[in-house]
């Protein structure tokens, strides 16, 4: 009995010694407590869906969104924004305060770093890059990391650019007299959506036509200038009493700065008209050429008109006027024209119809008249004088634009293969002119985007000036559309109320993603159990979706003892497989439940977690049978029973990997024939 007794221990102790990791491996000798595991943070940027874009002059909030990939948590996180230069920086900051601070955020965890800011109102618009650097610590604060990344935002800015021009000159009788002194008043109007300050003024060409400063200091100053304010500002000037009558060009240059301090300088002609002597060629004179006084409007007629006075003592036949404006200023009605002819002294009045080009820059444009009798010899007999035309935009001149100024998807991002709708809103831009027959196609590059119970062009019938059309369009990106932003394009051909036509194209990104998809077989296991003892599990998996699994974690929960913890496998790319083993003690009989447990992220760093359960009929351990306990002679031989307990065993334990290792095998080749 004795013999049989310790048999029975001897068997016991090999199952354990032959059952490779058991609940008992992590317990080390002499009662050593089980080695804490330790979970570290790793924080990186999360995903943005669209890139932000904020207004000009309008209060906004940037958000910077941060992952911690880590199942650690994160502590005393700091995010600063790499600013070299605050006065370049296109927002400002109140109290310039350039670093946020967040508690923790937990393991597997998202939060976001929020910057409350102005967009400049003279910040361009366009895209800008955003250095940041966020520190941060693990869960005891002994270890402190920390990365930098860049993050992209986009200013748009409606306003109108800090800009002075020239609104009109004013000075008694219309003209400069020869021989005296006379006050110009040159009317200055803030063009821009911006107010300006420390506005330095500045005539200068002085000695032209005897035009002079009548005072010393040629320059004035205005302090402040409002948005479409006009403001006048007195000259004195000197004309020497031998001056020609002509009109002679003056320069005035402007220097200003906006509310954040920018400088701005501009430069301005103007054509001053002078009563003098009289304007002669030796043949003829030019007389009284007048020109608007007030500034023009684009595409709106204006009239010029002179007289042309014969001043030899002859009759002077086929006399040519022409006009000549430039590029800027366009003739509607002939732009040479002829005068038969003029008796000694006689005058003859010519006028002419110019309109100004559209979409120029507001400012004076010159107008230059010629007038020579056909029959001369060279440009001795002509006659040239200039006068100053001022054309100033008010917001209702320009070529009209159609943008799409906002468009929404209604997800963070959308599924490669699955159709979504597409909301757009058409801004037509032109304060003062509508637009009509519009008509909008749709093209992607290598067609990633096709249209789903439409085609791919839109019709709008009119969209009037400032307001817009909202419109909307069913895509499905292809099935195999790669992960990244796909750009989606509009082209857009509109007239304008001329009926002009006109195109422009508009760019969209989309963010379009592969679906990461784990497939799952059903947990396996070769051999029965029993309370108490160690019996192995298996699964297999593998990744049935197109995109990329990322940092995919196995974990095993249930009421049973294991001594096995999480495993980490990492990245697993589309049609790859893998399998998870552990080895389970039951601890009473009955249906034993348990789940695996499987967290991954997608490859714009969203987490998943699923689960695959499990259960398990667990038996009682039988009691060995009275007859079990046998002594053997002391001479037997010694230990051939307990030899042939072992091989039993031993094999049992290979019988049960055997089935395993078939299964696996047979549903592996099975994947690989699918692929």
């Amino acid at each position: 009995m004795q013999y049989g007794k310790k048999w029975f221990a001897l068997i016991i102790a090999l199952l354990l010694l032959l059952t490779p990791l058991t609940a008992w491996a992590t317990v080390g000798g002499d009662g050593e407590q089980p080695e804490k595991i330790v979970y570290y943070p790793n924080i990186t940027m999360g995903t943005q869906s669209r890139t932000p874009t904020f207004k000009a002059g309008q209060d906004s909030r940037l958000l910077i969104p941060l992952h911690n990939t880590g199942q650690g948590e994160a502590r005393d996180v700091v995010v600063t924004l790499q600013i070299d230069d605050p006065a370049k920086f296109p927002f400002v900051m109140e109290g310039l305060n350039f670093r946020k601070g967040v508690s923790s955020i937990r393991g597997r965890g998202r939060t976001e770093a929020l910057f409350p800011l102005t967009a400049r109102t003279n910040a361009p618009a366009g895209l800008y890059t955003i250095p940041f650097r966020v520190e941060y610590a693990n869960e005891d604060l002994n270890n402190r990391y920390s990365f930098s990344d860049v993050t992209y935002v986009r200013i748009e800015n409606d306003l109108q650019s800090p800009t002075l021009i020239i609104q009109e000159v004013q000075m008694t009788g219309g003209r400069l007299a020869a021989g005296g002194s006379n006050v110009v008043n040159i009317h200055i109007r803030n063009m821009g959506d911006l107010p300006l300050e420390e506005i330095d003024l500045t005539l200068s060409g002085f000695g032209t036509g005897g035009i002079y400063m009548d005072t010393t200091y040629p320059t004035r100053k205005i302090d402040k200038l409002a948005p479409d304010e006009v403001r006048s500002v007195p000259f004195s000037l000197r004309v020497e009493s031998g001056a020609e009558e002509g009109t002679y060009p003056l320069q005035l240059n402007m220097k200003f700065k906006d509310d954040y301090g920018t400088v701005y300088e501009s430069k301005e002609e103007l054509y001053l008209p002078v009563s003098g002597s009289g304007f002669t060629g030796g043949l003829i004179a030019i007389e009284n050429l007048q020109v608007p006084a007030n500034s023009v409007q684009p595409y709106t007629d204006f009239p010029v008109s002179l007289y042309i006075r014969n001043t030899s003592g002859t009759r002077i036949e086929e006399i040519l006027v022409k006009a000549e404006g430039g590029e800027a200023l366009l003739p509607k009605t002939p732009a040479m024209q002829q005068i038969t002819s003029l008796e000694a002294g006689e005058a003859k009045e010519v006028t002419f119809t110019f309109f100004a080009k559209d979409g120029i820059e507001s400012k004076n444009y010159p107008l230059e008249i010629r007038v020579e009798p056909v029959r001369s010899s060279g440009n001795q007999n002509a006659v040239i004088q200039y006068a100053g035309v001022l054309v100033g935009d008010t917001g209702g001149s320009g070529v009209p634009k159609i943008i799409v100024d906002r468009y929404d998807y209604h997800t963070d991002y959308v599924q490669a293969g699955d159709s979504f709708p597409l909301d757009l809103s058409f801004l037509n831009t032109h304060a003062a002119q509508s637009v009509r027959n519009i008509r909008i196609s749709f093209t992607s590059e290598g067609d990633v985007f096709s249209p789903v119970g439409s085609s791919n062009t839109m019709y709008i019938n009119r969209i009037a000036p400032g307001s817009r059309s909202q419109q909307q369009i069913t895509l499905r990106p292809k099935p195999d559309a790669s992960y990244k932003v796909h750009n989606l394009y509009a082209d857009i051909e509109y007239e304008d109320e001329n009926g002009t036509a006109h195109q422009s194209k508009e760019l969209i990104g989309i963010p379009v993603i592969q679906e990461a998809k784990l497939v799952f077989g059903e947990v396996e296991t070769g051999m029965e159990a029993y309370v108490g003892n160690p019996i192995p599990i298996s699964l297999e998996f593998y990744n049935g979706g197109r995109g990329l699994v990322r940092n995919l974690l196995v974990s095993i929960e249930g009421d049973f003892d294991t001594s096995d913890g999480s495993l980490y496998i990492g990245n697993m790319e589309a049609g790859k497989s893998n399998y998870y083993d552990a080895q389970l003690i039951p601890l009473q009989p009955g249906k034993l439940e348990g789940k695996v447990i499987f967290r991954y992220d997608d490859e714009i760093n969203q987490s998943h977690e699923i689960e695959k359960t499990f259960s398990i009929e667990v038996m009682e351990m039988m009691a060995p049978p009275d007859d079990f306990w046998f002594d053997e002679p002391q001479d037997s031989g010694g230990n051939t029973s307990w030899k042939w307990v072992i091989v039993a065993i031993a094999g049992a334990a290979a019988i049960a990997g055997a089935v395993i290792y078939r299964k696996r095998k047979r549903k592996k080749e099975e994947v690989e024939d699918d692929e």
